[in-house]
């Protein structure tokens, strides 16, 4: 199963950038452009991952996290968030999310998050599905 991770930024660039690196690395990749696009589309791409940006206008990446985190069908969906407008990790956490990148970020770090969450998440969610 190739996992799929929905993308939340509303910078079109980085949007892009992100998907394009996630892509190239063998995952099926799904993007909103805004929070709220990003909650609307969890039910319909049913992502074994999720990417938000904190700061995106409607709901932010750490309100869109603490939905994920609130439902038993998506609580166990990794969440990353990503930032650069100086948020910390802290924030990041408080929210509920399972990792955290400042913008800008290496590719190998974010590659290196996103295996690390999928390789501790897919086994759940792979149980779930079944039962």
């Amino acid at each position: 199963m190739t996992p799929r991770i929905l993308i939340a930024d509303d910078s079109p660039s980085v949007l892009d950038a992100i998907a394009a690196i996630l892509d190239s690395s063998g995952y099926v990749v799904f993007a909103a452009q805004d929070g709220l696009e990003a909650w609307e589309a969890i039910s319909r791409v049913k992502p074994n991952m999720v990417v938000l940006d904190i700061e995106m206008p409607g709901l932010d990446g750490c309100e869109v996290c603490r939905r994920i985190k609130s439902f038993p069908e998506t609580r166990d969906i990794p969440v990353l968030l990503v930032s650069g407008c100086g948020r910390t990790a802290d924030l990041a956490q408080s929210a509920g999310a399972d990792g955290f990148l400042n913008k800008p970020f290496q590719l190998t770090d974010l590659l290196g998050q996103v295996g690390a969450l999928l390789a501790r998440s897919m086994p759940r969610q792979v149980a779930a599905a079944i039962n």
